[in-house]
């Protein structure tokens, strides 16, 4: 299964906005790590707690927020990205041709072009 994985640190008293993901192409899994009281995410209408060595899954499509009320203790989830199993395997391969153009055409529009190496300064 393609997909990644990260770990993802919520600071004691952070609250990430309501937000979506781009596609339902892929589904989102949390481990909880280190969990304090306190440390909640909403999916659509449900709110859940994290618990430690426990998984949450759920699709990032639908509107989403964590939030992290305890006062000193951060909040730790190993973040994986898998794709949707409903995906058949021929629309798999075209869904990740055109994922990669939009991270192209992403990336060529946000981030700043490479500095020209040969250009050296002047001495």
């Amino acid at each position: 299964v393609h997909g990644s994985h990260f770990f993802s640190r919520l600071a004691a008293g952070t609250h990430l906005e309501a937000h979506c993901g781009p596609s339902n192409y892929r589904l989102r899994c949390h481990l909880g790590l280190v969990v304090p009281a306190g440390a909640r995410i909403r999916v659509g209408e449900e709110v859940r707690e994290w618990r430690a060595g426990e998984c949450l899954v759920f699709d990032d499509s639908y509107e989403h927020e964590v939030w992290n009320r305890h006062p000193t203790d951060v909040r730790v989830v190993l973040l994986i990205r898998f794709w949707h199993p409903d995906i058949a395997p021929a629309k798999y391969a075209a869904t990740k041709r055109a994922m990669r153009r939009a991270v192209v055409r992403h990336r060529r529009n946000t981030c700043l072009p490479p500095l020209d190496v040969s250009l050296t300064p002047p001495s």
